[in-house]
């Protein structure tokens, strides 16, 4: 897929139509590895299409809005390239690839040595998803009503 979308759409010479579908996607829709995923599409727009952190931000969809985790270089290198150990180059285009989360909302800290190539990253929360658990938090809140 190119640009790292989830979805894309070619209409074929023959005059059929080609869907293909992010693996993620297609997991999620099959129930394959897990019931969901989910993609905070604020999260990710205004990202550079061609580069790798739009991918990582899809790929790291195990972090739920607001939470975070920690992950190892290695592995977002799997997550890029599979089947194969990282060059330092490739290490050096993840660290820029994180840099660029941290600057659309993402928290992205390296864990201290001597595992100082582990990363405790955590996704950014949308306003609405904490508008909707301050509202389960505090139910006495009234909810507003839409007209």
């Amino acid at each position: 897929m190119q640009n790292h979308q989830l979805i894309k759409v070619k209409l074929q010479v023959d005059g059929s139509l080609c869907i293909a579908l992010a693996p993620l996607l297609i997991d999620a829709m099959l129930g394959s590895r897990r019931n969901n995923t989910y993609v905070l599409l604020s999260s990710i727009v205004g990202m550079p299409a061609s580069g790798y952190s739009r991918m990582l931000a899809i790929r790291l969809s195990w972090i739920n809005p607001g939470e975070r985790g920690e992950i190892g270089i290695d592995r977002l290198s799997e997550y890029l390239w599979p089947g194969r150990a990282p060059t330092r180059l490739e290490k050096t285009k993840i660290r820029a690839a994180l840099a660029v989360l941290g600057q659309h909302g993402w928290l992205v800290k390296p864990k201290e040595k001597p595992s100082h190539d582990v990363y405790e990253i955590t996704r950014p929360m949308d306003a609405g998803l904490l508008a909707a658990r301050k509202r389960r938090v505090a139910p006495e809140t009234p909810i507003p009503s839409v007209r």
